[in-house]
């Protein structure tokens, strides 16, 4: 089997329902929500610090580098602490999160999602190449062809 062309659609609300079932209890980083809108992407939720719950957001810049989807930290708006220092903690929950998960990399400036990857552990050879990524309201759309 070989995909040649491909229009993906992934929607905001299946996303968030996966990433509240793998949110592991327990952990600081609660209420995380992906919000998607023309022409951009944030991250969302609420950081407990030691007595009362932090709201952030962090913009994100969703793009292709090459045949893999790049989902890069843009901009951090959270009140009460540091920027650097909630970026760093971010960065290593989305390591733990994502460790072991074949074709997502988790990098000091976002994530790297590898598709060639991802299908290939599922036995399917991608025959093109990623073309175009949309960023929809309530949805991204990955447009890739041969």
């Amino acid at each position: 089997m070989e995909i040649e062309n491909l229009s993906l659609r992934i929607d905001e609300a299946p996303l968030n329902e996966l990433i509240t079932k793998r949110l592991p209890k327990g952990t600081n980083l609660q209420e995380l929500k992906v919000v998607m809108e023309e022409g951009e992407v944030s991250l969302e939720g609420k950081y407990f610090a030691v007595m009362f719950p932090i709201k952030f957001k962090v913009l994100l810049h969703v793009h292709l580098e090459g045949n893999n989807i790049s989902v890069a930290f843009k901009d951090f708006k959270i009140q009460g602490m540091p920027a650097a220092l909630f970026k760093n903690m971010l960065i290593e929950f989305i390591t733990e999160q994502t460790e072991g998960i074949e074709g997502i990399i988790a990098q000091e400036k976002g994530i790297l999602i590898v598709p060639e990857a991802m299908m290939k552990k599922e036995g399917i050879k991608m025959g093109g190449n990623l073309q175009k990524i949309e960023c929809l309201k309530g949805a991204v759309r990955i447009i890739a062809g041969t």
